[in-house]
């Protein structure tokens, strides 16, 4: 039994450039469906529960999407889904969260998801998450978990592991050496080789108090920020608002994680899945040579993603490697590898006044 109280917080900001043309401004990436009826916060709420009660669950995201954010999450409390002045990456939203949470239930144990990540089965990640706050609840230390890696994958950072601990009977715990980058081809094949490194998960679990004392240590000009923060009436102040949206965007992985020494990880059985980019796709929507949703009639077609649309249908001859995304008003073709750039098109629209697309 835990010895304080628990939340979740999901983080449901970002804009989902990387999955244009079907996420858009409006309605970004964490507001389609994954798989099935539910969309992607959808998914990562019902991960969550029942382990943990709606009133136990915190949501943060900008204030344009609240609305059709707690129309997907009825069951939240209206308190408990938090304003972000301004999106300011991982590293701000977290602290926000912790801020309130620390304001109103000191020491409690808080878990952080995003909201773009398909995680399975849930069994194994309840598993995960219990163990990841019972350590959490005993020890000053800030949690992760490591994926075990099945290919030499570009898209995922990487954790290399230190000393294993016995502070878990059931699992596998460690000290974690070093966090690395989103890696090269050649380098992932190396750190897939060595038994040593784990994808990065990008979910942690630890205390309030934890995660503000490093983020003092850290980032002070973001717990300078954080620490006018008295509590959940403090975001509707202007010039707290004003001095939130000035914050360098900066990730928590880059902030705390890769400076701290007190990062512990737990190797996780559970497979996780970025519903950030196309190449996620291959992974939940594969049928035959190619990941398909939608109509789709093709000769000689391997290795594609293809997303049809409103029953249209999408039709290929002698084509390997390409996205093919289809939506009511914008078509997408881009070579597979290429996909990164799908974040510059984005801009590159907008430069053109094509805001009406976005």
């Amino acid at each position: 039994m835990l010895k304080r109280k628990s939340f979740a917080v999901i983080m449901a900001g970002g804009s989902g450039t990387r999955l244009w043309p079907l996420s858009r401004s409006a309605k970004p990436k964490q507001f389609l469906k994954a798989l099935g009826n539910k969309t992607s916060i959808q998914e990562t709420y019902d991960l969550l529960v029942p382990r943990l009660s709606p009133e136990e669950i915190v949501v943060v995201a900008a204030e344009k999407h609240m609305k059709h954010i707690k129309a997907q999450l009825p069951e939240v409390p209206g308190k408990n889904f938090l304003v972000e002045p301004a999106g300011r990456n991982t590293a701000a939203c977290i602290g926000l969260a912790a801020k309130v949470i620390e304001s109103e239930y000191p020491g409690s144990i808080m878990a952080i998801l995003s909201s773009d990540q398909i995680v399975k089965p849930k069994r194994k990640f309840i598993s995960a998450l219990n163990a990841a706050m019972r350590l959490a609840d005993e020890k000053d230390v800030l949690v992760t978990y490591g994926l075990k890696p099945t290919e030499p994958s570009t898209q995922y950072g990487y954790i290399q592991r230190g000393k294993e601990t016995s502070s878990s009977k059931n699992r596998k715990t460690f000290k974690v050496k070093a966090f690395k980058e989103k890696p090269d081809l050649k380098t992932a094949q190396r750190f897939y080789k060595n038994k040593d490194f784990y994808w990065n998960s990008g979910m942690f679990v630890w205390r309030t108090g934890v995660i503000l004392n490093a983020i003092e240590e850290f980032m002070p000009q973001h717990f300078k920020v954080l620490s006018k923060l008295k509590d959940r009436k403090g975001l509707k102040l202007e010039k707290w608002r004003r001095d939130y949206k000035r914050l360098p965007a900066r990730s928590i992985d880059y902030g705390v994680m890769e400076k701290a020494k007190n990062v512990w990880a737990i190797e996780a059985d559970f497979a996780c899945h970025d519903f950030g980019n196309w190449c996620t796709f291959e992974a939940l929507y594969q049928k035959g040579h190619n990941s398909i949703t939608g109509k789709h009639i093709g000769i000689d077609t391997h290795g594609c993603i293809i997303i049809g649309n409103h029953g249209h249908l999408v039709s290929t001859i002698g084509v390997k490697d390409l996205i093919i995304v289809h939506t009511a008003d914008a078509t997408l073709v881009c070579d597979k590898n290429k996909s990164s750039d799908i974040r510059q098109l984005v801009k590159e629209l907008e430069l053109q006044g094509h805001k009406g697309h976005l």
